[in-house]
């Protein structure tokens, strides 16, 4: 959109359209994360008792993180034949899976409970993805932000005009976005296990992912039309 006064009819007053973009680092208050739970068995019956009882153990080690976890919720669920690529007709085996959302508000939580799902057998994890709650007044903060990059700009228009502004006509949010601003390259540690006696088995260390919170990028544009008074300075 061309950032310029208009000229409308003699009767109405002169507009100017300008944009108004603003953008905010900030920490992430929480981050989602996605789990596949899946299941084989010879028949549907005990593919979905498989299924329901890997799933129940899962969503019990999650929600045992307590406060840590802020949501939970179960997405997908499909339990559906395998089929034999030469024989067609012939069920060979049953195929199940469900898929949980999770979001986290403790990344170093998170860091601990990641590599323990990805341990689990038949079990897929994804993510984390740092965000901001829908609810979170950073973005009010970044949209009052736009508004007043676009009433500035639009000052700035008037003045080289010889002009002031005298009116809002129109407003159009044109949208938020985010994104993370500064990716962490996530390195898995291991926790110090004392040293086994000769001959026995240590008990396998635990992995924990360090979940390095960094930055996401939070932006605003928007569009605004405002009036302005007659110009003074067109003729130099």
């Amino acid at each position: 959109m061309t950032e310029s006064p208009t000229n409308t009819p003699a009767s109405a007053a002169p507009v100017v359209r300008v944009r108004g973009v603003a953008r905010m680092e900030v920490e992430p208050e929480i981050a989602r994360f996605h789990v596949t739970v899946n299941s084989v068995g010879k028949d549907r019956r005990r593919t979905l008792e498989r299924l329901t009882e890997h799933t129940a153990k899962i969503r019990e080690r999650i929600l045992g993180m307590g406060d840590a976890i802020e949501e939970l919720t179960t997405g997908t669920f499909a339990v559906y034949p395998r089929r034999d690529r030469r024989k067609v007709e012939r069920e060979r085996a049953f195929d199940g899976s469900t898929r949980l959302h999770g979001t986290a508000r403790d990344f170093t939580a998170l860091g601990e409970l990641l590599p323990w799902l990805a341990e689990q057998d038949m079990v897929l994890v994804s993510g984390p993805w740092r965000a901001l709650r829908n609810g979170s007044p950073v973005h009010r903060q970044v949209r009052q932000q736009a508004v007043g990059a676009a009433l500035e700009r639009a000052r700035d228009y008037a003045q080289a005009l010889g002009a002031d502004i005298s009116g809002l006509v129109e407003l159009a949010d044109t949208g938020m976005s985010s994104a993370e601003s500064r990716p962490r390259q996530q390195a898995l540690s291991y926790g110090a296990a004392p040293a086994a006696p000769s001959g026995a088995r240590s008990a396998p260390e635990e992995l924990s992912i360090d979940l390095d919170p960094g930055t996401i990028e939070i932006s605003a544009q928007l569009e605004a039309t405002f009036e302005i008074t007659a110009p003074t300075g067109l003729h130099g």
